[in-house]
Formats: C-alpha cells, sequence, structure tokens
C-alpha cells in the first residue's frame, strides 16, 4: 500500500513521486485523518507491497470524482371531486403519468404513485420521473383514479396534460364518481313486485269495469 498525506519531512528530497491514478472501482481507496486533523488518502498498488511506504511528500495533487445522483424531476397536483362524499380508511389514490401519444395503442406508464389512507379530499400529490424517459415530440398526461376496498369509485373523465407541448408540470384535477348510488324506487304495494302507480291504476280500471258491468246488468232485466 501507499500512504499519500499532506505532509512536510525535513529530510524530503526534491524529487517527484507519481503514484498510479486510481480509476476503476477495483482499486482500493480509502480516507482517514490523523491526531492532527491531516487528511491521508489510501491507494492500491500493483506492487503487492501491503506494508506503509516510508515516502513523505511535500507536494500532492489528487482529485475526487463523485459520481452523481440519478437526475430526476417531479409532477405535482391536488385531487378531489365534487360529490360531498367522505373517503373511508379502505380508499387508495392512484396517480400515473402516463404516455398518450398513440391514438391506437394503450397509454404507456411513465411513473406512477400510490396512496393508501389518503384522508380526505383535497389531496397533494407528486410523481417523480427520468427524463431521460420523456421525449419532446410525444404527449404525457396524468391520470388518477380512487378505489374503495378494491372497488373503482372516481376516475378522471378530463385530460390533464403536462410537461410537453407548454404544459404545466402542476396540474389540479376534479374526478367524477363512475357508479352513483341510484335513486330509491316506490316500495311495493301488498308484496307485489310491480310499482304502485301501476297497481293503482289497474284497481282504478278495474272498478270502473266492475260499475259499468252493474249498469249494463241492471239496464238488461225487465221490469215488472
Amino acid at each position: 500500500m501507499v500512504v499519500v498525506g499532506n505532509v512536510s519531512h525535513p529530510d524530503v528530497v526534491g524529487d517527484e513521486y507519481r503514484i498510479k491514478t486510481v480509476t476503476n472501482a477495483d482499486s482500493p481507496l480509502s480516507v482517514t485523518t490523523d491526531a492532527d486533523g491531516g487528511l491521508w488518502l489510501i491507494v492500491g498498488t500493483d506492487s503487492g507491497f501491503e506494508g506503509l511506504t516510508a515516502l513523505y511528500y511535500s507536494r500532492i495533487s489528487y482529485s475526487f470524482v463523485a459520481e452523481s445522483a440519478p437526475a430526476t424531476a417531479s409532477i405535482t397536483g391536488t385531487i378531489t371531486y365534487r360529490e360531498k362524499i367522505a373517503l373511508t380508511p379502505n380508499a387508495v389514490i392512484e396517480v400515473k403519468l402516463i404516455d398518450v401519444s398513440r391514438a391506437d395503442a394503450p397509454a404507456v406508464t411513465i411513473a406512477e404513485k400510490i396512496i393508501e389512507e389518503p384522508g380526505q379530499v383535497p389531496v397533494s400529490f407528486e410523481i417523480e420521473y427520468d427524463p431521460a424517459d420523456i421525449d419532446e415530440r410525444f404527449t404525457y398526461a396524468v391520470q388518477a383514479r380512487i378505489t374503495e376496498s378494491g372497488e373503482l369509485a372516481f376516475i378522471n373523465d378530463t385530460t390533464y396534460g403536462v410537461i410537453t407541448r407548454d404544459s404545466p408540470t402542476h396540474v389540479d384535477m376534479v374526478l367524477v364518481q363512475v357508479n352513483p348510488l341510484e335513486p330509491s324506487t316506490p316500495p311495493d304495494v301488498g308484496g307485489s313486485s310491480l310499482p304502485g302507480w301501476l297497481l293503482f291504476a289497474v284497481a282504478t280500471v278495474g272498478a270502473f269495469l266492475i260499475v259499468l258491468g252493474a249498469r249494463s246488468l241492471s239496464a238488461a232485466v225487465p221490469k215488472r
């Protein structure tokens, strides 16, 4: 091993020592400090010598190259709906960034966000995505849905374009209810499966026919 540090020593000669440049992860590299707060770099050599050298360096040149984290971007927004309905603890919100460029093909999901137990609307969201997945020639949109106990309850019926074609990166989405409750029907009468109004009409017609029949029978009986 070779230890390189920013140190000086009276016996240092005026020679310049070069060490092999570390360019791959297979070469061991570590950093440490001594009791005086000096920075030491420890790099491996090809010599196989495992001890510390007795060389002291007065001029040291080194550099660090850190791997940068992948660049990310994000879409933000809110989700709500107009119905006065509270979400239950079983509600789940799914928000997707999708590629809708091809009208003759299903949308392609670029990134998505799952929000469990979202609370009550409006609900804020953020979808992170890799900018490398975006093509400026294509069209992108945000899709949202709310499920209750696994059943679809709300979905967007409006296209919310984002990113390209002068579209925003923040959208306020208003969802619509998928299967609103049907209005209650009038109660059945007399245990019949027919609606009450129809039974009333039948009864009225029947009574009229009975009265008409009675009058006809009375007119047909000869007087004595």
